[in-house]
């Protein structure tokens, strides 16, 4: 009996597995979506710039600004250059001097 029991687990576990990796497949292909979608609103050259930054930055194009701090490498940005940073307009494009990437500021 115990080397059914086994066989049951296993079963159960496969059929876990496929259904979570079901679950995992229409996750991504809805993020998949979502990001093709966005992806048309957004300027062709800055665009083609958080592409080729996210090529070498770990797939990472644009981090968040909070804090003072880059969320992409964690880098403390100075506080000359937060100032700096403040008065720009809402839409230009600030990089991270450290890893390179499109600084979001929300």
């Amino acid at each position: 009996f115990p080397s059914h029991d086994k066989h049951e687990e296993v079963t159960n576990l496969a059929k876990e597995k496929e259904v979570a990796l079901d679950e995992i497949s229409r996750a991504r292909n809805a993020t998949l979506n979502d990001r093709d979608s966005l992806a048309k609103e957004i300027e062709p050259e800055l665009l083609a710039l958080y592409e080729k930054i996210r090529s070498t930055a770990d797939g990472i194009g644009a981090a968040r600004l909070h804090a003072g701090q880059c969320q992409g490498c964690h880098l403390t940005i100075s506080a000359s250059d937060l100032s700096r940073i403040s008065t720009l307009p809402e839409d230009e494009v600030v990089r991270c001097e450290e890893c390179n990437r499109i600084l979001v500021r929300v």
